[in-house]
């Protein structure tokens, strides 16, 4: 299993008076997508970072109650919280078959590895967006269906209408709470 992180500023902003949000309203926006020679199981899970834990969740939220100014007037709310089971995933779980092991045409130059990823340990992972105006009237099961189709095609990345600038914590400060 291999994993990747990538944040690009998004043009959609949502304010929140209650967090966490409901599954719900995450898996609209999110989905993930496993790959490789078999189906994830319960234990493959735990390797990832996937798994939502709801007594975590709620520390964090109470530290960035108390500690940040854009948190100062949030609730905690509990029903949603409860809804997170501590060894599932909160939103849909995709696979897609796949026999490659070595996803870069462009290897670095110290990459002697014969295949990406591993096979204990914690899983690496790989985060792309969709965005854009032109997905505005698409259902979630619609842009699902969209992301699953590119990759049984090609098996690359797709990114649509992002910024051209890679977001930091170091440039933006605000980047933290703006993603969640």
């Amino acid at each position: 299993m291999v994993a990747n992180a990538l944040a690009f500023e998004s043009p959609v902003v949502k304010i929140y008076e209650k967090l966490p949000i409901s599954k719900s309203e995450l898996s609209e926006v999110l989905v993930i997508l496993f790959t490789g020679p078999r189906r994830p199981v319960k234990d493959d899970f735990k390797r990832t970072p996937f798994l939502v834990r709801s007594d975590k969740v709620r520390e964090a939220l109470e530290w960035l109650i108390l500690n940040h100014s854009d948190y100062t007037n949030i609730l905690i709310d509990t029903d949603n919280l409860a809804e997170y089971d501590n060894d599932y995933p909160p939103v849909s779980v995709q696979y897609k078959g796949s026999d490659v092991t070595k996803f870069s045409n462009t290897p670095a130059v110290n990459d002697m590895d014969e295949e990406d990823g591993t096979e204990e340990g914690e899983c690496p992972f790989v985060m792309h967006g969709l965005t854009g105006s032109s997905m505005e009237d698409m259902t979630t099961n619609k842009l699902k269906t969209l992301a699953l189709e590119y990759f049984n095609r090609s098996g690359k990345v797709l990114a649509i209408g992002q910024s051209n600038k890679l977001e930091s914590l170091w440039n933006n400060p605000q980047l933290y709470p703006s993603m969640f």
